[in-house]
C-alpha cells in the first residue's frame, strides 16, 4: 500500500508501466457506499468544481461556481493561463515520475512534514487553515500531488485542473506571494523524503515543474479580478 489516507483510501498503490505512472484503485472500495456518499456530499457542496474538490484547501464556499463558464476551454485558448501543449513542454517528466515513485511510499510523512515546516517558517499563512481539519487537508495535498504527477503526460487535462485549483484557492484567500513560500517548503519536503533519489537533476526538475504549476494557478486566480 503506497498511499493510505482518509481521502484516498481506495488507492491501492502507484505503479510505473513503461513510461506511464499509473494509480492503482481498489474498485470495491472506490464503489463502496462510503466512497459514493463522499462524492455525493462534495457534488452538493460545490457541483461546478466537484472534479477538483479533493485537492482544494478547506470546505469554504467561495461563490466561484460560475467561474468555469467564463474561463472555459474556448476562453483559455485565447487568454487563459496555459494553452494546450504548453503546460509541460520542457519538463523532465520521466525524472519527476521516478522521484515521486521514491516519495510515494512515505506520502503521509511527506505532507505532515510539509505543513509542519510551512507553519513554522511562514506563520502568517496559518490563519488560512483556521477552519480546516488538517488530517483531511494533508490527505487532499497528497491526492493533489498524485493527480498532478499522473497528469503530466496529459497537458490539456493538467492545465484545466490547475486553472480550477488556482481559481478555487483565490477564494480561500491564497495570494500570489504565498506560492513562493509553498514552493520552497514543498521542495524541501520532497528532498527530505526522497533521500538518494533527490539528485541535483531531480531538484531542478521539480523546481521547473513547480514554476509551471504555480504560474498557471496564479494567472487563473488573477484572471478572476479582471
Amino acid at each position: 500500500m503506497l498511499v493510505t489516507t482518509a481521502e484516498s483510501f481506495y488507492i491501492s498503490g502507484i505503479a510505473k508501466v513503461d513510461e506511464q505512472l499509473l494509480i492503482l484503485l481498489d474498485l470495491e472500495k472506490a464503489l463502496s457506499s462510503e466512497a459514493l456518499a463522499k462524492l455525493v456530499r462534495r457534488a452538493e457542496e460545490a457541483p461546478a468544481v466537484a472534479i477538483v474538490e479533493e485537492t482544494d484547501a478547506g470546505e469554504a464556499e467561495t461563490g466561484e461556481e460560475a467561474a468555469p463558464d467564463t474561463e472555459g476551454p474556448e476562453a483559455s485558448e485565447e487568454t487563459g493561463p496555459a494553452e494546450a501543449g504548453d503546460v509541460a513542454p520542457d519538463l523532465d517528466i520521466e525524472l519527476l515520475e521516478t522521484t515521486f515513485e521514491a516519495v510515494a511510499p512515505r506520502g503521509e510523512e511527506l505532507v505532515e512534514y510539509f505543513y509542519e515546516q510551512l507553519f513554522e517558517r511562514y506563520p502568517d499563512v496559518q490563519p488560512l487553515f483556521a477552519e480546516v481539519d488538517m488530517s483531511e487537508q494533508r490527505a487532499k495535498l497528497l491526492s493533489a500531488l498524485v493527480t498532478v504527477v499522473a497528469s503530466l503526460r496529459h497537458p490539456e487535462e493538467l492545465a484545466e485542473h490547475l486553472e480550477a485549483l488556482g481559481r478555487r484557492h483565490a477564494g480561500y484567500g491564497v495570494l500570489p506571494e504565498h506560492y513562493a513560500a509553498v514552493g520552497e517548503v514543498l521542495l524541501d519536503a520532497l528532498a527530505s523524503i526522497a533521500g538518494d533519489a533527490w539528485t541535483p537533476e531531480a531538484e531542478q526538475a521539480w523546481t521547473d515543474a513547480y514554476a509551471v504549476i504555480s504560474g498557471i494557478m496564479v494567472e487563473a486566480a488573477l484572471a478572476l479580478e479582471e
